[in-house]
């Protein structure tokens, strides 16, 4: 008998991540599936909650409401950073997402 997806349960996963407008921000579509273990942390409390019960080769759609997931955005939290400040090989196009580390090792 096929059993549900439980925490402590190690699981892989294809997924579609689309914003509230349709569009694709993140897939593994086509990828490796995405592997995590139910309970340790590895990924938002949404997208863990919505695969605890799910059997394998399941599909479902849900929705991650931003207390379960990274929060509301905060205006206050974004800083704009002169392009002429970051090194010049670096390849940036619109929307990209990457992160700074400070001499600290803080991200």
């Amino acid at each position: 008998m096929v059993q549900a997806a439980r925490r402590g349960d190690k699981v892989r996963v294809n997924y579609t991540g689309k914003s509230e407008d349709g569009q694709v921000f993140e897939s593994s579509v086509g990828l490796m599936p995405f592997m995590f273990t139910i309970g340790a942390d590895e990924v938002i409390k949404g997208f863990e909650d919505a695969v605890i019960g799910m059997v394998p080769g399941e599909r479902k759609t849900f929705v991650v409401e931003p207390e379960d997931g990274y929060g509301m955005y905060d205006e206050e939290l974004v800083i704009e950073i002169p392009l002429d400040s970051l090194p010049e090989d670096l390849d940036l196009h619109v929307g990209m997402d990457f992160e700074v580390e400070d001499d600290d090792g803080n991200v």
